[in-house]
């Protein structure tokens, strides 16, 4: 078991996949810490949530028991590698103790997981399995329809 399980994400939206991680986190350690990515990101399609509706999405999937165990934390997006691991280490470290056994939680699903390898002295259980963060197709709808209709295309093969 670790002192600290650290989660890192950008939850947009949180779904079920993220759920099942959360819940990973806290079997595995004392005290999970949630960062909170692209915190102060504009909104836009690929980020329409600002950083205090996930945490309040994030809140609302985990027991009443273990709301106490979590601090959700928000980084900003720095488009520099180096720069956002250090301010990631910055925001957890008010929360760990020198020694704790640190544990990173998280899925490799594409080249984006690519920051779960830039936390070396944080014991990884990452996997690479297609497993429960696996995102299902939804039909694309366009502006207007019924949520039972398709938009134009929807649906085939070699999208």
């Amino acid at each position: 078991m670790h002192d600290t399980a650290i989660y890192i994400g950008r939850f947009q939206p949180v779904h079920n996949g993220h759920r099942v991680l959360l819940q990973r986190a806290l079997a595995s350690a004392r005290q999970v810490i949630v960062v909170l990515g692209s915190a102060w990101q504009a909104r836009s399609p690929k980020n329409p949530f600002t950083w205090q509706e996930r945490e309040a999405m994030l809140r609302a999937v985990l027991p009443e028991a273990d709301q106490a165990r979590v601090q959700l934390l928000p980084v900003r997006d720095y488009y520099n590698q180096a720069v956002w691991v250090q301010a990631v280490h910055r925001a957890v470290a008010p929360f760990t103790a020198g020694g704790a056994r640190i544990g990173l939680v998280g899925h490799f699903k594409d080249a984006t997981s690519s920051y779960l390898s830039a936390f070396p002295g944080w014991e990884s259980d990452a996997r690479a399995t297609p497993g429960p963060y696996r995102r299902q197709r939804h039909p694309r709808r366009l502006p207007g329809r019924d949520a039972g209709q398709r938009a134009p295309g929807a649906g085939r093969a070699g999208r």
